[in-house]
């Protein structure tokens, strides 16, 4: 056995092999598989769809927030991996009296990259997840080389009915600042305030980003901001993209590369 501390505090104690995971983050079952550990993943939420091929015959625990603790308990993992946004702190606090529970808490790049070393530490492969962190870190000082002249002012819709902005206490905030801009609207007790095109106007943004998920924005919803404000830049991105951290950063990065010239001609 050996005792770990997670990302919010929890200390948790691990069989000396971990042999049988039940991950409840979709960007974290992705970095799993990319670690090496697919064999070991044994349930995945329903949102977990990364990759593709092989999380289809995993079973399914339920959602991030309604995981089945039945299920889970049918499973009897050596280990399970939440995140503390992600999973309802109730069901964590159930799981955690029977199983060895870790909980990543991700707002920003950094976080993210001291979760895979975490997580390759207490799966036995560190050096795979040390040669991700490096990559990632390499992309994220390329990024910084992009320059951009002040920073500008945008917003990040996630929701639809009511409209939802990501707010500045946020993982998606950080992204943002790495292409040049800030969250135009910033309440301090909410991470993911809603919105009115009244606010949004107020507000001034230079730039509003429409994602894919979890609300799937379309070509269609641009046009109607086309309509109401008409003022600045708007574009759909990837959700994954600015919303996955693991593995999944690595082909974000990149991403963030384009789009922050793009941006910044």
């Amino acid at each position: 056995m050996s005792q770990v501390t997670d990302q919010v505090g929890y200390q948790i104690n691990l069989k000396s092999e971990v042999n049988s995971i039940v991950s409840t983050v979709p960007s974290q079952t992705e970095l799993l598989f990319d670690l090496g550990l697919g064999s070991k993943v044994k349930g995945v939420t329903r949102f977990c769809v990364h990759p593709k091929n092989a999380v289809a015959d995993i079973p399914k625990i339920g959602g991030t927030k309604n995981l089945d603790i039945e299920k889970i308990r049918e499973i009897n993992p050596d280990l399970i991996i939440g995140n503390k946004e992600e999973n309802i702190k109730e069901q964590v606090e159930e799981l955690k009296a029977d199983f060895p529970i870790w909980l990543s808490d991700i707002k920003s790049p950094h976080d993210a990259l001291d979760m895979i070393t975490e997580i390759g530490k207490i799966t036995q492969t560190q050096d795979k997840a040390v040669e991700l962190v490096n990559e990632v870190q390499q992309l994220l000082d390329e990024l910084a080389e992009i320059g951009s002249d002040r920073k500008k002012k945008a917003l990040v819709f996630i929701w639809k009915d009511p409209y939802m902005v990501a707010g500045r206490d946020t993982y998606i905030h950080e992204v943002l600042k790495l292409i040049g801009y800030e969250t135009a609207i910033h309440r301090d007790e909410e991470r993911y305030p809603q919105v009115t095109v009244e606010q949004i106007l107020e507000s001034k943004p230079d730039l509003l980003l429409f994602t894919s998920e979890p609300f799937p924005y379309s070509s269609s919803e641009l046009q109607i901001f086309h309509g109401k404000i008409p003022t600045c830049k708007k574009l759909i991105v990837n959700g994954e993209y600015f919303s996955w951290y693991g593995s999944r950063m690595r082909k974000s990065f990149q991403y963030f590369k384009q789009l922050k010239r793009q941006l910044n001609p």
